[in-house]
């Protein structure tokens, strides 16, 4: 592969998405104060008559929303963050060819290798966060959870042989018949 072409996929693959990741941020951010801004001159132009009306339950999904927002922006940074040195080694990368000497080219493979990992560091990290921030997401897994045990056919013998014993669950030692 020519060093145009390996530059060409290297934009479109990564640089592209990147940009694009930090411009999208920008708006949201954008939007986000312009919305906080619009909301307080509603509060205090209508004073306490806007507060009399509103109820508790749309404070809650005002307050749930920005949460969900905020927990958006944080993983799309978090995204960005462990992304950007992967893209950076991979953009010098790409101007290595065989006359470049092997302990530079060995230096940039093994911090390609470093930062590929951290990237898949950061997928990991998604789900933790998804759980932690997202209520939604906390009852879906479990409800999957839930479905997977009831269904899971390494278990169904170890449930029966619960369910058969009466009393004490320890009298159960041996597994290895079932």
């Amino acid at each position: 592969m020519n060093y145009y072409t390996k530059v060409n996929v290297t934009i479109l693959s990564f640089l592209i998405p990147i940009f694009l990741l930090i411009l999208i941020n920008f708006i949201i951010i954008g939007q986000m104060v312009k919305f906080l801004r619009r909301r307080k001159n509603l509060l205090t132009a209508q004073g306490s008559h806007r507060r009399k009306m509103s109820t508790g339950s749309d404070q809650n999904e005002g307050r749930t929303e920005m949460k969900r927002v905020i927990a958006y922006l944080l993983i799309s940074f978090v995204s960005f963050a462990f992304t950007i040195p992967f893209v950076v080694v991979t953009c010098v990368r790409t101007g290595h060819d065989s006359n470049t000497p092997q302990c530079e080219s060995s230096v940039v493979a093994e911090l390609s290798r470093l930062f590929n990992s951290t990237k898949d560091i950061q997928f990991a990290i998604h789900g933790y966060t998804y759980i932690f921030f997202f209520k939604f997401f906390r009852n879906r897994l479990r409800n999957v959870g839930r479905r997977i045990r009831k269904k899971c056919c390494c278990c169904i013998p170890i449930l029966r042989n619960m369910k058969s014993i009466k009393g004490d669950p320890s009298q159960i030692t041996d597994f290895s018949n079932n």
